[in-house]
């Protein structure tokens, strides 16, 4: 793959990320987010990385995602 491939890849991927998280955060305007951090397993991380990968999305968007599934 092209460097300049890789680029607008990665510029699709960003795009998507920031719609969901838009999607996410609509009705909460004004509202702070909250950082939650938990130490996982080396081998954890890196197959969340590779999934949001596979899927255009952040780690963020990914977490949220898996998040808000588990919790509904």
């Amino acid at each position: 793959m092209s460097n300049l491939q890789s680029l607008k890849k990665k510029k699709e991927s960003a795009s998507k990320a920031r719609s969901f998280i838009s999607q996410a955060d609509k009705g909460r305007e004004g509202e702070r987010g909250k950082r939650l951090n938990v130490e996982i397993p080396e081998e954890l991380h890196y197959q969340v990385k590779m999934k949001a990968a596979e899927r255009g999305l952040t780690v963020r968007a990914l977490v949220i995602q898996i998040l808000q599934s588990g919790v509904k």
